[in-house]
C-alpha cells in the first residue's frame, strides 16, 4: 500500500460526489480536517449544492473553505479523494481524471465492491499510484477501513 501523507493535508480535492463521496466530504468537515475542501463532480449543481451545505456545517467545526472545485483545483491539492464505481470500466473522462492526479497525494474508494468487480486494485495500481480502499455501501464491506483513514487523517 502507498504510503499516503495525511496529518498535514491542508486542501483535499474530492472527485466523485455520489453516496460515498457525500459522505466522506461530511466526515471531512465534521471531524475538522482539512482546511479546504473542493468537490468535483459531472453534476455541478449537486456539487454546488452540498458545497453549501456542508458550509452550513461549519457552526459547529473549525473553519474551512469549502466549495464547488473544478480539475485545475488538484494542482496545489495536498489530498485528491478519488471515487470510482468498480462495476463499471474507466471511461475516457476516468482516464483524463487519473493523468490529471497521477503525480499528487491519492486515495482512490473504489465503489461497489458487492457487485462483480470490473476494475480491480490491481489494475488501478497499474495506472496510479494511490492508496486503495474497496468499499460497498450497500453491505458496508470496507467501511471500516474507509473510517480508519479518515480517523488517521
Amino acid at each position: 500500500m502507498v504510503e499516503t501523507k495525511r496529518k498535514n493535508s491542508q486542501k483535499i480535492i474530492l472527485i466523485g460526489d455520489g453516496a460515498v463521496g457525500s459522505s466522506y466530504a461530511f466526515a471531512l468537515v465534521t471531524q475538522n480536517i482539512g482546511r479546504e475542501l473542493g468537490i468535483i463532480d459531472m453534476n455541478v449543481a449537486k456539487t454546488e449544492g452540498d458545497a453549501i451545505d456542508l458550509s452550513d456545517a461549519l457552526a459547529f467545526t473549525s473553519p474551512k473553505h469549502i466549495f464547488a472545485a473544478n480539475y485545475d483545483d488538484c494542482k496545489d491539492a495536498d489530498l485528491v479523494v478519488y471515487v470510482v464505481d468498480s462495476s463499471v470500466e474507466l471511461d475516457d473522462n476516468d482516464h483524463k481524471i487519473i493523468d490529471i492526479i497521477k503525480d499528487k497525494n491519492v486515495i482512490v474508494v473504489l465503489n461497489k465492491s458487492d457487485l462483480v468487480p470490473v476494475i480491480t486494485e490491481e489494475y488501478l495500481r497499474k495506472l496510479l499510484n494511490a492508496s486503495i480502499i474497496s468499499l460497498s455501501t450497500k453491505t458496508l464491506d470496507g467501511l471500516d477501513k474507509f473510517e480508519e483513514i479518515i480517523r488517521d487523517m
